[in-house]
């Protein structure tokens, strides 16, 4: 046989191995890693601990300095001392859980609870345990109160994590703000859309092509983290309006405990 010969029979199509395709979609399967600092306990050093969260729903994280609560669509579970702990679900269970904020104080857990039809419900539970406790203990909390605070038009929410000041934005673009545990106060006009927290303050983004940033909350004034250009303590509870960036279209932010940034459409990025 010659070389090409050869050459046309090893080209020959060949049986393949392949499994026929499928009929049946792939599943999708969300995970959520949650990595921490576990501190010492009876039996094991100071370490890092980690811990898995699989969903065939989206999975919607809250952080904490200590601790993440992570909500599917029908679950809460929150990441504790190198364990996922269980929280009965509160009175919003008529629609997917669609985003949570939380706390931890005193062995109990506070969070509010939006859900995909724009109600809101806020919640406690009790039974976290001790953080030098053995990991592995308790495998659920007791829902200890819950209540609606909204039946609906809630489109987005956020908690100050020092002073648990809540701030519901509505489907009309008002908010309210309001404590932890207390009622809504009166609604405000504010053109806002997002919200995000901090240690006391928030910031909002408007609606529809403008994206202008504003700002409110306690203690802003200290280190200048609401962009009013005021320094020296107070509260500003009404949205205003940061007028260093008015003009410039915001498109995210981020804000910590006496920091604020915002990112611009063109991809500036500004700090307050």
């Amino acid at each position: 046989m010659s070389d090409l010969s050869r050459s046309r029979a090893s080209a020959q199509p060949q049986p393949s191995s392949r499994m026929p395709p499928s009929s049946t979609p792939p599943r999708t399967v969300h995970a959520a890693i949650s990595l921490g600092y576990s501190p010492s306990s009876p039996s094991t050093p100071n370490s890092t601990s980690s811990t898995l969260l699989t969903s065939p729903s989206p999975i919607h994280p809250h952080i904490t300095w200590s601790t993440t609560l992570l909500a599917t669509q029908t679950t809460l579970q929150l990441s504790w001392n190198s364990a996922l702990l269980s929280l009965p679900l509160p009175c919003t269970t008529t629609t997917p859980i669609k985003k949570v904020v939380h706390v931890v104080d005193d062995g109990c857990v506070f969070a509010v609870v939006l859900g995909a039809g724009g109600e809101v419900c806020e919640a406690e539970w009790s039974g976290v345990p001790c953080l030098m406790a053995e990991p592995g203990g308790a495998e659920s909390l007791v829902l200890v109160a819950s209540k609606t605070i909204m039946s609906e038009g809630c489109v987005d929410l956020a908690m100050t994590s020092a002073t648990r000041h809540v701030c519901v934005v509505d489907s009309a673009c008002g908010v309210c703000t309001f404590a932890l545990g207390s009622a809504p106060t009166v609604r405000l006009p504010g053109n806002i859309t997002s919200v995000a927290a901090g240690g006391s303050h928030f910031l909002g983004i408007g609606g529809g092509m403008g994206g202008t940033l504003s700002s409110w909350g306690a203690g802003g004034c200290f280190h200048g983290q609401l962009g009013h250009g005021v320094h020296g303590g107070g509260e500003e509870w009404v949205p205003q309006i940061v007028e260093a960036l008015e003009g410039v279209r915001i498109v995210g932010v981020a804000v910590g405990g006496w920091h604020s940034a915002a990112l611009s459409a063109d991809g500036d990025l500004y700090t307050l």
